[in-house]
Parts: C-alpha cells; sequence; structure tokens
C-alpha cells in the first residue's frame, strides 16, 4: 500500500510539474496582452486586477487599426496549411493503403520502402533550403503559396503514410476481400469500407500535418518575401520590433497564431484521441 501511494504521489507530481511548464508560460503570453506599458515596465506583475489593471489596448489595435496588418499574413497560413493537410492526407491514405496491403511495391518489400519514404524527414532543413531556393527560382514558385504548399505536402506525406499504414493495417482484409468477392472494385473497397474504418486516424493525421505546416517557420523564411509570408515570419518580425509595437501587442498576435490551432484540436478532439488510440493497436 505504502509503495502504491508512493508511486500515485510521484507520479502526479511528475504530472502537475510538467503541466506548470507547459502552462505557466502560456499564462504569461495572455496576461501579458492585456498589460499596458507601466504595467510592463514597472517590474513583474502576475495577477490581472490585483497586480496590474488590464487592459484591452492590446487587443483593440490589433482588430481595429491593424486588422489589415496581419490578416493577409494569417491568411496565407491558413490557406497553406489546410490545404497541405488535405493533401498530405489523401496521398498518406494512398501510400498506407499500398504498404499495409501489398508485401512489395516493385524490386522493394513494403517495408522497406516505407524505411525510403520515411527517410528523407532524416535530411536537415538548412541541407535542402539552398537547392529548394534555385530549383522554386527555376520554377517560378519562389514566393508563391503554391510553392509552399507543394514542399510542404512533400514533407508531409511521408509522416502522413507512416501513421496511417498502421490504422489500415488495423482494419481486417477479410472485410475488403468479401466485399470484392459481392463485386466492388478495389477503388469501391477503399471509399466504402477502409475509409469509414481509419476515419478517426485520418483527421489526428489531418490535424498534426495541419500543426506542422501552421508552424513551419525555415523554409517560410527562405521561399517568401512579402506576397506569401506566413504568420510565423510575421510574428517573428513584430518580437524585433518589440521596442515599437510593444510586448502586449506582440503577445496578442501570438495568441491569434496559436487559436487556430487550439480550436480544431478541441472540435476533433473525440476523433484525434479515438485515431491515435487505434493507431497504437495492432
Amino acid at each position: 500500500m505504502g509503495r502504491s501511494r508512493a508511486a500515485w504521489v510521484f507520479t502526479y507530481g511528475v504530472l502537475i510539474a510538467w503541466s506548470a511548464v507547459l502552462l505557466v508560460p502560456m499564462y504569461w503570453v495572455v496576461t501579458t496582452s492585456f498589460k499596458t506599458r507601466p504595467a510592463i515596465t514597472g517590474g513583474a506583475t502576475f495577477v490581472p486586477w490585483v497586480d496590474f489593471q488590464p487592459s484591452l489596448q492590446a487587443w483593440t489595435e490589433l482588430f481595429s487599426r491593424n486588422a489589415s496588418q496581419w490578416g493577409p499574413y494569417f491568411g496565407n497560413s491558413l490557406a497553406i496549411s489546410t490545404a497541405t493537410a488535405a493533401l498530405a492526407t489523401v496521398f498518406g491514405l494512398m501510400g498506407g493503403y499500398a504498404l499495409a496491403r501489398w508485401q512489395r511495391l516493385g524490386p522493394l518489400a513494403s517495408a522497406q520502402f516505407g524505411f525510403l519514404l520515411l527517410g528523407q524527414r532524416m535530411f536537415p532543413a538548412a541541407l535542402l533550403a539552398l537547392p529548394m531556393l534555385i530549383m522554386f527560382q527555376n520554377l517560378r514558385l519562389l514566393d508563391t503559396r503554391l510553392g509552399l504548399i507543394i514542399l510542404y505536402t512533400a514533407f508531409g506525406t511521408p509522416f502522413a503514410v507512416w501513421l496511417l499504414t498502421e490504422f489500415i493495417r488495423g482494419v481486417p482484409p477479410e472485410i475488403e476481400e468479401s466485399a470484392m468477392i459481392d463485386g466492388s472494385s478495389r477503388l469501391g473497397v477503399i471509399f466504402r469500407i477502409t475509409l469509414p474504418l481509419v476515419l478517426p486516424g485520418l483527421i489526428g493525421v489531418f490535424v498534426l500535418v495541419l500543426a506542422g505546416a501552421w508552424n513551419e517557420y525555415f523554409f517560410a523564411l527562405v521561399l517568401t518575401f512579402s506576397e506569401s509570408v506566413t504568420a510565423p515570419i510575421f510574428l517573428a518580425n513584430q518580437i524585433n520590433q518589440t521596442e515599437s509595437v510593444g510586448w502586449w501587442y506582440v503577445s496578442a498576435i501570438g495568441i491569434m497564431s496559436s487559436l487556430p490551432l487550439i480550436v480544431a484540436a478541441l472540435a476533433l478532439q473525440r476523433f484525434i484521441q479515438r485515431g491515435l488510440v487505434a493507431g497504437a493497436v495492432k
């Protein structure tokens, strides 16, 4: 009994400490967005209405006067990340189905092909920056949404294939074989049987790829200049100008940049949990 109680206390102590590590920075950003210059420069303040008087100055500037300043960048991120997540999920479904259902793909076994596909994720981003810059310049894709969508989809698809392969392997092949005996085509089996059964996994993969594309910084910095600049680049530029715009304004922009992912995760939480749990069980 004593050992189990000690284990319980240790487990919850670690969880509480880790939750504090994750939540305290977010709390600090949220409270900073409601501060004014005196509340920030006058010393550390923590509790609204106790240490400082909250103000809507940053949010008023963000939505009333500066909406046209940040709106295009957030629109770019939303369009690029949504298109990337949709394409990577579709390609991941096709690739995952092939790896799960066929033992060999041409001269390679499915496991070898999957390893090669996932291996491209091991390349350092800095190593690919110059070749990507030259290639995109020759293809006239620099500073375009299409260019970033193509690049992010190329990086997100192996991850989607890797996850969806296990989801599809969890679907008994006998169900598909029975449908094909009844006259269904392979494509019909995928859309009518496999797709509904792995839907939680598809939604989980969609959200994970969406988060990766939304938060990507390095290639967006290298390949965009003005027309297709994304939210992370805009946020970084604002951080470099904190002396003029103020930390309260930068904090409000940071919260705005996190809200789409938070809303998507909360709205699809049930499907994400089911998908991740299903993918962990063979």
